[in-house]
């Protein structure tokens, strides 16, 4: 049954940050869209479109990492102090008191990955979309 009960929560989990990926594409394609006149000037300046396109793939592997590792960093600190403090009672007559909680280095592995994952395939779109911007054309007067 726990076994059952962290796939489910996992699963739950990955929704969740689906939901966040439309919001984190939303937000990389408006930064390509106010950065079109520096992306032209990178490629002026010889930066090809995979380049480009790997900063903004970089960007959004950063933004998934730095929120997975908060995300992270605070629900180890909730299982240790369910561990410590018992926070959570389990209800009615059991031989503990507090819902058992055990930590493993493999559930936090497999999260950062799914974070990251999922991260980079949100900021595919933008990328490739940064990547078609076109260069500065420069015309004298």
């Amino acid at each position: 049954i726990m076994r059952s009960e962290k796939w489910a929560v996992y699963g739950i989990l990955v929704l969740v940050l689906m939901i966040a990926a439309f919001n984190m594409v939303g937000a990389l394609s408006l930064l390509v869209l106010e950065k079109q006149k520096d992306i032209g000037i990178l490629k002026a300046m010889g930066a090809g479109n995979s380049q480009i396109s790997r900063l903004f793939l970089a960007e959004g592997a950063l933004w998934a990492l730095i929120g997975g590792g908060t995300g992270l960093l605070l629900g180890l600190l909730v299982c240790l102090g369910q561990m410590q403090f018992g926070w959570m009672k389990l209800g009615g007559s059991f031989i503990i008191e507090a819902y058992p909680v055990r930590l493993q280095l493999t559930d936090f592995i497999v999260v950062l990955a799914t974070i990251l994952a999922i991260g980079l395939l949100a900021a595919w779109f933008p990328a490739a979309r940064a990547a078609r911007v076109s260069g500065i054309s420069l015309k004298s007067d």
